[in-house]
């Protein structure tokens, strides 16, 4: 309970859809990479390979996320709010634009969620996403651990070790399908696959 009240602030995101005409992309087009700016920091961005079916043959998707303070989209009015998302996601293309030599015309499609349409969307409070943010002061050991004082609650997710995203998520699930099968004197053997 302690360590749970000297948490930080969980953080929101800002998350940018786009589809283009994948020949409008580079030739040498990273499907992930990170870009820094200096009003954002950091800009996530994931980008669908030919093939991968999250685009139609020719096209790609691309996302591009920011994470940000719930509280500064929390109590907007209706027009504050449609302003600041609008304002976000011109700031959002424009880096984008700048960082691939694309036009604003390229894009066939565009939209933002913010920390309001993940709370819609999802019933996440505030629009809350990704736990816990993986700082060296709150890893591995110093983290929340998936055993708990209270007999037969364990946790797992994207706030326990190895943190957030699909695979830190299914990591952790597996540590604690792990250590509960343990606790019954069985082991858990997966198959690896070359």
């Amino acid at each position: 309970r302690e360590s749970i009240k000297k948490l930080p602030k969980p953080s929101g995101a800002i998350v940018f859809y786009g589809a283009l005409i994948r020949a409008d992309l580079p030739v040498d087009c990273p499907s992930h990479l990170q870009v820094f700016d200096e009003h954002y920091g950091s800009l996530f961005i994931s980008i669908s390979t030919e093939g991968d079916q999250r685009a139609p043959a020719g096209m790609a998707t691309l996302i591009a996320s920011i994470f940000v303070d719930v509280e500064e989209w929390s109590n907007l009015n209706s027009q504050s709010y449609t302003s600041k998302k609008n304002i976000q996601a011109k700031r959002i293309i424009n880096i984008i634009n700048n960082k691939f030599n694309l036009l604003y015309n390229d894009w066939e499609h565009q939209e933002l969620s913010t920390p309001r349409s993940f709370e819609k969307w999802t019933s996440r409070p505030g629009g809350i996403v990704g736990g816990l943010g993986q700082h060296p002061s709150m890893f591995g050991p110093f983290g929340l651990s998936s055993r708990t004082p209270l007999k037969g609650l364990w946790l797992c997710g994207d706030s326990i070790y190895p943190g957030e995203g699909t695979a830190g998520v299914s990591q952790s699930a597996l540590m604690v399908v792990r250590q509960l099968m343990q606790t019954k004197g069985r082991f858990l053997n997966i198959p690896v696959f070359n």
